[in-house]
């Protein structure tokens, strides 16, 4: 199978020669090629490279105070005249590179591919949110992925207007993004919910550029690349193969050479933070914090006085604090976003007292959505920030024997730059004399973690562990790669058919023929509206799929695979109405039944609403993925709707029957058809509905503590017991007062048997009886113990 896009990468360090590399290979082959840099500053050195008639393209200022936009040059040279090679700016190469699609690219620097967007208290939230912004399901259930509406379309292309909030650049650039297929834009699923009802609540936005963004023949040139954002999100979440470029290489793989003439300190043992920094602790009236950043920058420029006399150096703030007078004349500021500056090669000295930490949110995000953990995260957003600030420094000259001295705020960043040195010794901390930015011997340190959901396990990692944690063996990409291996071997077929039993313990079944979706809402409304049936055991039973045995008559380990998904929804307390118009905004076509317990009736305090819910899928699928697919649709009606809409336990099972539709006991039928209608007037049938993608949706991010245990799959001549049978077993062995044990005994041995939890609550339910006298026996109850205890012994 040929993957979708390939992309070739230059990795190395910093002053690794990569850049020499890249010059030479242009003068060796005559390629046309587009050098993409981040700055002007670093075009116009290219420019002034030797043996290379280079055209650096930026923008032009005329005497009238007109100007030409970079792009629009760089477009009219491509058309009209091409040079071999320009040096431009990296967005102006994206935009315009349709002008040139068989153009080399070298990207100088990792492009940016991840952005975040923070909105506190929108004065337009509601407007913008909920009528302007539309939302669909994501890989991961507590996110959703925004989706472009005509609104959006029209801001994008023509700009904001709006009379409270005018000229929002960043509204513009989120409505744009959002608009473009080169990108992906995702927000918490309960903060958009709570945007939608009006709540004043923060919202944030999550941008990802995809890899059809990026030209097609496209080199990335950066040090640690495999440790970057792009090759760590791309490497999980889209078909993309990375290949290291044959001919342009680093002279070396690390810094080990600068090891011996690099000294490194830091001055805070907590982490550097905007918290750290702020003046006053919040809500407090009291005086300035000790930790403020004033006092400390005070104290540093002291500190490096005194103990690095007449040392020249370069020093870098976050941008709020860039007036603050603290380094004295040695000091030169340059940006904390340093990449391709090379005006300080000359200097031995840097100090890099930015705090660059990226909120909880954002580290949660990506590690729910793309798996790249808390420390995996660290890198790529801060430590290289501060990486690449030292490598402005005579550290990047490979011929340099000056000695090097490196400081920064805190010992994480110092220990990090150490690992990015090997062999380079233990950072050594300058004690500004504030106790508050040292731990005390009884507190445990900061990881700097707050108190977020889910935090990833923090464990310290060498560059090698966690490239291989995060991009060869990513546990997400290779979770999805052996859930569509085991798919492929599912058995597909035409249709839906249903299996019927005219009761729950008929010993003979009757089969539908092939029917269509329109035949199964036909069903499902024929049934509803019939007359009462007397009982709730006097209805039928049925289950949509194929069987190992059409003979046999049992369902329990003879169903093969399924294209009906059935949520078994109990203790409704929302609107049904709002419900099935959520599901099919998302998409997900479904017909909403009542059962015969439903109690539907217009005094409120008497109601009890109890449905089913039918979702067809494109493709059938074994109990495994049936099992995922439920507890994804889940989650995902969860984060909607809180617990409104409580999906049954112990009904989440492939080999779970359900009664027929019917009209209720008490009250009206409920019947919604909630199909989802894909309208195209080229084609034969122009109308066409839509089915929950399987593929896509098994493939989403399920947490572990939801995934099922792995199911055993039925072969010819399996000897595995049924569950019905390990359940008479266990309670063959219960005698009067003593049934406690086997009926624990049976949740262990039905787990060992590999049925998953739902399915073992399902065997279990409703048999309290057979295992003695005894109250308080609760099936959920002794399943959830046996499969916790379980975790823990292979924790």
């Amino acid at each position: 199978m040929s993957t979708a896009h390939t992309f070739q990468y230059v990795d190395g360090p910093i002053g690794s020669f990569k850049t020499t590399s890249l010059l030479n290979y242009l003068r060796n082959n005559p390629i046309p090629a587009t050098i993409c840099t981040q700055t002007n500053d670093l075009s116009d050195q290219y420019e002034a490279a030797e043996g290379l008639n280079i055209e650096m393209i930026c923008r032009k200022v005329h005497e009238n105070g007109d100007y030409t936009a970079a792009s629009q040059t760089y477009r009219e040279s491509l058309q009209t005249n091409a040079a071999r090679i320009y040096a431009v700016n990296q967005q102006v190469a994206i935009g315009c590179q349709d002008a040139d699609p068989d153009r080399f690219y070298f990207f100088d620097e990792i492009p940016t591919i991840f952005e975040t967007f923070k909105f506190n208290s929108l004065p337009l939230s509601q407007d913008f949110v909920s009528g302007w912004l539309a939302s669909a399901l994501s890989d991961e259930p507590s996110y959703y992925e925004l989706v472009a509406t005509d609104h959006i379309r029209n801001i994008a292309e023509h700009g904001w207007k709006d009379d409270v909030l005018k000229d929002c650049e960043e509204i513009l650039t989120v409505a744009q993004r959002i608009a473009s297929p080169h990108y992906r834009v995702f927000v918490l699923a309960k903060s958009f919910n709570a945007f939608k009802n009006g709540l004043p609540k923060q919202l944030q936005f999550f941008v990802v550029a995809r890899p059809p963004l990026f030209p097609k023949h496209s080199t990335f040139i950066g040090a640690n690349y495999k440790k970057s954002l792009q090759s760590l999100i791309w490497s999980v979440s889209e078909d993309v193969e990375f290949v290291p470029h044959p001919e342009i290489k680093a002279k070396h793989d690390d810094l080990k050479h600068k090891a011996k003439q690099t000294s490194i300190y830091y001055f805070s043992e907590k982490n550097f933070s905007k918290t750290l920094f702020d003046e006053k602790t919040s809500g407090s009236k009291k005086t300035v914090k000790p930790t403020s950043f004033p006092k400390i920058a005070k104290a540093a420029g002291k500190a490096i006085a005194d103990k690095f006399r007449d040392e020249k150096f370069i020093y870098c703030t976050n941008t709020i604090y860039e007036r603050t007078k603290w380094a004295g004349p040695n000091g030169t500021p340059i940006s904390s976003n340093s990449r391709g500056y090379n005006g300080a090669r000359d200097i031995n000295m840097a100090v890099f007292m930015a705090a660059i930490n990226f909120d909880p949110a954002t580290i949660t995000f990506l590690w729910k959505v793309y798996g790249i953990d808390r420390e995996a995260a660290k890198y790529a957003l801060t430590f290289e920030s501060a990486y690449q600030f030292a490598g402005r420094t005579s550290l990047r000259m490979a011929g340099s024997k000056e000695p090097v001295t490196l400081i920064f705020g805190d010992r994480a960043t110092a220990k990090a730059m150490q690992g990015f040195i090997p062999g380079c010794d233990e950072p050594k901390l300058i004690d500004l004399g504030i106790p508050e930015l040292l731990f005390p011997d009884d507190e445990p340190e900061d990881t700097g973690e707050g108190e977020r959901e889910d935090a990833a396990v923090r464990v310290e990692k060498s560059a090698e562990e966690m490239r291989e944690a995060n991009n060869e063996r990513s546990q997400l990409r290779n979770r999805r790669k052996r859930i569509l291996e085991n798919h492929a071997q599912t058995l597909q077929y035409e249709g839906f058919r249903f299996r019927f039993w005219a009761h729950h313990s008929a010993m003979v079944t009757e089969e539908s023929n092939v029917l269509l979706w329109e035949d199964v809402l036909e069903y499902c409304r024929t049934y509803v509206n019939r007359e009462e049936i007397p009982a709730k055991d006097a209805n039928k039973m049925f289950r949509e799929g194929v069987f190992f045995d059409s003979e046999n008559h049992l369902l329990r380990d003879n169903i093969q695979s399924t294209k009906i998904v059935v949520l078994d929804i109990d203790n409704v307390t929302g609107d049904v109405n709002e419900f099935s118009s959520h599901m099919k905004s998302r998409k997900i076509s479904h017909a909403i039944v009542s059962t015969y317990s439903c109690v539907n009736v217009e005094n409120y305090s008497e109601r009890q609403i109890k449905i089913r819910v039918l979702i067809p899928l494109t493709e059938a699928v074994d109990a495994d993925n049936y099992s995922r697919i439920i507890r994804l649709l889940n989650r995902d009606i969860g984060e909607k709707f809180d617990n409104q809409f409580p999906v049954d336990p112990a009904c989440m099972s492939i080999n779970n029957r359900f009664y027929a539709p019917c009209r209720p006991a008490k009250g009206e039928p409920i019947f919604i058809d909630g199909t989802y209608y894909d309208y195209d007037i080229t084609r034969f049938v122009k109308k066409a509905p839509v089915f929950l993608d399987a593929c896509w949706c098994m493939c989403r991010n399920l947490p572990e503590d939801l995934e099922a245990p792995a199911i055993k799959r039925h072969i010819a001549g399996s000897v595995r017991k049924t569950a019905e049978e390990i359940v008479f077993e266990c309670a063959a062995l219960a005698g009067k007062n003593n049934g406690d044990g086997p009926w624990y005994n049976a949740a262990v041995e039905l787990i060992k048997a590999g049925y998953s939890k739902e399915e073992s609550i399902a065997a279990l339910s409703g048999k309290e009886h057979m295992f003695g006298s005894g109250k308080g026996r609760n099936a959920a109850r002794a399943v959830n113990s046996v499969v916790d205890k379980q975790r823990n012994r292979a924790a």
